[in-house]
């Protein structure tokens, strides 16, 4: 549960003369902060850009190296917006269709990113038109990850929600696709709804030895030089996802943000203070709201 603690003005960093000044100023004229909850993201950010912070010109798109900071980012923006537990609402049953880690190997070394990525499009033609005609709850949606932990050793993860896959049909298409009759390895796992989101933490948003480093992460820089890989994750049938129900709403800057945000910095120390707005990825958004819920209440917002 979420704690209130007494603000420290005098030493929250995040507390610059534009913004002590916004706060002395009535609810009318005041400056409007966009809250957003779906699913295990809460984020907070200004209407007016010159309150919202510095922004950094990140200038021309260079080629794609691995799994960036930026990149890994939106990939656990996108991974808290779903709603793991839910399911489509012609599904018969709730164990119908499941959440599936599939992990696909090759029988040789693969070094070529394109071919690879090729592959996996190709691996998951196939998947589709398996589940072809079949009902709404039945067609598979999820994500995907290609990386290399080793040098040379590239490999696939689907995280994908479907009814129930034969492993042999699986293991042969993939075999088809590569052109191989064995050494082609591939495992499925179902997963419960209370661990997808650690699963899809672990094993679809891990850095790899093509990746920078990443202040989200506390892997070390592995790589040398950097080979283009291109993109690394991606979504698949984005319609059929169940994303979280988004809560929007705005509310006028005032005291309770610096409470908020001192406490999403003791969740996460990544929420900086030279940063007006924030975003923070928690197991339970609903604490969260009730507490702001309540402190809004108690300064007079609501």
């Amino acid at each position: 549960m979420i704690t209130h603690h007494p603000p420290r003005r005098d030493t929250d960093p995040c507390c610059c003369a534009d913004l002590k000044i916004a706060d002395q100023q009535s609810n009318a004229n005041r400056p409007l902060l966009h809250i957003t909850s779906q699913g295990g993201l809460l984020r907070a950010r200004f209407e007016r850009p010159d309150l919202a912070g510095p922004r950094r010109n990140t200038g021309t798109r260079g080629p794609v190296c691995g799994l960036s900071k930026r990149s890994r980012h939106r990939m656990l923006e996108k991974i808290s917006c779903i709603d793991w537990e839910a399911r489509p609402e012609d599904c018969p049953t709730p164990n119908a269709t499941m959440w599936r880690l599939i992990t696909l190997t090759y029988p040789y070394p693969m070094e070529d990113w394109d071919e690879a990525k090729a592959q996996l499009r190709s691996l998951w033609k196939r998947l589709r038109r398996h589940f072809e005609g079949k009902p709404r709850w039945a067609q598979p949606c999820g994500l995907w990850r290609i990386e290399d932990h080793r040098p040379g050793v590239i490999h696939h993860h689907l995280l994908i929600l479907c009814p129930w896959i034969d492993h042999s049909w699986l293991h042969r298409q993939w075999q088809q696709v590569l052109g191989v009759e064995e050494g082609a390895w591939v495992h499925i796992k179902a997963k419960p709804s209370a661990k997808v989101a650690k699963v899809a933490g672990k094993y679809i948003a891990k850095l790899d030895t093509a990746s920078p480093s990443s202040s989200l992460d506390h892997m070390p820089y592995r790589a040398a030089d950097p080979v283009r890989t291109g993109r690394v994750w991606g979504l698949m049938n984005t319609q059929y996802i169940p994303w979280a129900p988004e809560v929007t709403f705005e509310v006028p800057l005032g005291p309770w943000f610096w409470d908020l945000k001192r406490l999403a910095r003791r969740k996460w120390p990544g929420v900086r203070g030279h940063r007006v707005g924030f975003m923070l990825f928690t197991e339970a958004p609903a604490d969260w709201l009730t507490w702001l819920f309540r402190r809004l209440a108690e300064d007079g917002f609501l």
